[in-house]
């Protein structure tokens, strides 16, 4: 059975389109619940003390914030255009959800590393 393409060479935006809005979406997710956790586990105070150890974790974490949607913007149109004669819409949901879990993985990762020093003992 032959693969039709149901938008013609236009399928690989939605590949990269699905890339970026889940990976803001789940991004703005984990920000506000990693905010959440700081003000209800310490009092809006991070476990670290000083303000510049709060200062560096959340501009860190904003920065990450911006840089993560861009890099699955990114991947996601690299990736679609290089796979654009093979996707159907599919097919490149299914890549743009992979993109954007990889990247939220990454923010995790990020993440962990920002809060890092704040949890272990000086």
């Amino acid at each position: 059975m032959a693969r039709v393409r149901e938008f013609g060479t236009a399928t690989w935006l939605v590949s990269a389109a699905v890339a970026f809005g889940v990976t803001v979406v789940g991004v703005l997710a984990l920000y506000f619940a990693q905010s959440t956790v700081i003000i209800n586990s310490f009092d809006g105070q991070p476990p670290c003390g000083p303000p510049d150890c709060g200062l560096g974790i959340g501009v860190w974490l904003i920065v990450s914030a911006f840089v993560v949607p861009l890099i699955a913007l990114v991947a996601g149109v690299v990736h679609a255009r290089r796979r654009r004669a093979e996707l159907v819409v599919g097919s490149a949901v299914r890549s743009g959800l992979l993109i954007a879990a990889w990247c939220l993985l990454g923010y995790v990762g990020l993440s962990v590393i920002a809060w890092g020093p704040a949890w272990w003992p000086s």
